[in-house]
């Protein structure tokens, strides 16, 4: 069963009041960010020291002596009105392999704070993930495909660049929900609404002939269940599914399913894993890391967003904007132990 406390000492940090100490928010940092997406989000653009508590729900506790450091990727904000709830969750988050988080908003808009690059595909998309190759694929309601070169510039309506989206092949149903992987892999999540099935394919590079370039052209059937997946992550030769509250592990040469001994205590929404960094996971209200003998939920907070950049975990906070890196998170490892009662 999981478990959130820890038998040694620790820390717990309130991320409001660490504002301070861990990144001084000033307005030349934020106000390019804000000015990106003020037609979209309504936000006002306010003096430093008005920036206050923008994280006031959020609490992070590690082992002390872990070697787990935290930076802001992107500050967190303060926002004139929050944000609505079904716009926090269609809110699309991935991190490209140079460690920079994009973020997608209203199906229409992509966002690179830290270049502070907005631009619009040219089809309404329903997600997007980056590969280890530094590809970003995106699944519209019927197919999955990459932004092309083009040799023309094309702006919309608001001055926004808009890239060119080309297919490469359809879904497996429409709206499938696409999950990246390592090894320039992904999956694709299909439900079935006549049969009440939902299915997992992996998309992953194969040759069109024998010594041949490697290429995303066919995905394959590796799981097929009743119930509903909620996240998937994983590599070409196992995948880890969360059915609600229940995380197991595939290994696809074999089709051999295990229920991982360590399993998070609320629904997962979201799964990161690398070979030899971990397996975490995200909630409605928080973020852990699943062991091989225990799991803990290390930041409380509401609808994060999460993924693996080397040994980084990268969060986003949506309700105000705010990417945080958790570098050398592999540690953790060092404290995946059984709790035993006192005196045992």
């Amino acid at each position: 069963m999981a478990n959130n406390l820890w038998p040694e000492k620790f820390f717990v940090k309130n991320m409001a009041r660490e504002d301070k100490a861990m990144l001084p928010v000033n307005a030349k940092m934020v106000r390019p960010f804000l000015l990106m997406i003020l037609f979209l989000l309504v936000l006002v653009t306010l003096p430093a020291e008005t920036f206050i508590d923008p994280m006031s729900d959020s609490n992070l506790v590690l082992p002390a002596g872990s070697g787990i450091t935290w930076r802001w990727l992107i500050p967190p904000v303060t926002l004139e009105k929050p944000i609505k709830k079904h716009t926090i969750a269609n809110i699309k988050f991935s991190v490209d392999p140079r460690g920079i988080p994009w973020i997608g908003l209203e199906n229409r808009r992509l966002l690179n704070p830290v270049r502070q690059v907005t631009a619009v595909p040219s089809e309404p998309f329903q997600d997007f993930v980056f590969l280890d190759n530094g590809l970003m694929l995106l699944t519209t309601v019927r197919t999955i495909g990459f932004i092309a070169n083009s040799g023309k510039e094309e702006f919309d309506g608001q001055g926004y660049p808009v890239m060119p989206f080309q297919p490469i092949c359809d879904l497996p149903s429409y709206y499938s929900r696409v999950y990246g992987a390592s090894g320039n892999c992904v999956f694709l999540v299909s439900e079935d609404a006549g049969t009440k099935k939902t299915s997992i394919y992996l998309l992953k590079p194969e040759a069109v002939s024998a010594g041949g370039k490697l290429e995303l052209r066919n995905y394959h059937k590796i799981f097929e269940t009743g119930d509903a997946v909620t996240a998937v992550a994983g590599d070409d030769t196992k995948a880890f599914i969360a059915l609600g509250k229940l995380v197991v592990m595939l290994n696809i040469a074999d089709s051999k399913l295990t229920v991982i001994p360590a399993q998070p205590d609320e629904e997962v929404r979201e799964l990161a894993y690398r070979a030899g960094i971990g397996l975490f996971y995200a909630g409605a209200s928080g973020v852990g890391f699943l062991g091989a003998k225990r799991a803990f939920r290390f930041i409380e907070t509401s609808h994060a967003r999460i993924a693996l950049h080397q040994k980084s975990l990268v969060v986003l906070f949506p309700r105000n904007l705010g990417v945080l890196a958790f570098d050398n998170i592999d540690r953790l490892w060092n404290f995946d132990y059984q709790l035993s009662a006192a005196g045992e």
